[in-house]
């Protein structure tokens, strides 16, 4: 499926910004993987800066010229997948249905990617700590019996 989305890019006083969401959580089964091509109205790949949510989905993402190639894998139902890129500022068409936003975007974008980042890290921490006290649950019952079930051996006497 290959379409055009006119209206995308969101004009700031010193960058321009793509928000988009690639795959909608409205879905009741799960995608078993996604590719995808966003191509972006600039020349230059060094000035491009992007992001995709959530990061775990994603198994590669590359960006070549204006192109930022992308693939999943599974998407859960009633998930979503999203790419969101900054760039430098284009001038505007014209074209009414573009949003023009006249702050700092930047340090916006910026800020906001810094807080799911570490939204994402706590996350990450708390289920590898959910993992280890699920796993010690598991073997502290083993422990104690190794300890303390087993019979004592027996010394023979003569």
């Amino acid at each position: 499926m290959s379409y055009d989305y006119y209206g995308a890019v969101k004009f700031h006083r010193d960058v321009s910004e793509f928000s988009y969401r690639l795959w909608g959580g409205e879905w009741e089964k799960p995608l078993k993987s996604f590719k995808g091509n966003v191509i972006l109205p600039v020349k230059s790949e060094s000035k491009i800066q992007y992001w995709t949510h959530p990061v775990a989905y994603t198994q590669e993402a590359n960006i070549e010229n204006n192109v930022i190639s992308l693939r999943t894998g599974e998407i859960s139902s009633t998930q979503w997948y999203e790419v969101r890129a900054v760039f430098p500022r284009i001038a505007s068409s014209g074209f009414s249905p573009v949003k023009v936003d006249d702050t700092g975007g930047l340090e916006n974008v910026l800020a906001t990617e810094y807080v799911y980042q570490q939204k994402n890290l706590i996350l990450n921490s708390l289920y590898r700590k959910t993992f280890l006290f699920a796993l010690l649950v598991l073997i502290f019952p083993l422990i104690i019996y190794y300890i303390y079930g087993r019979e004592q051996k027996k010394s023979i006497m003569k």
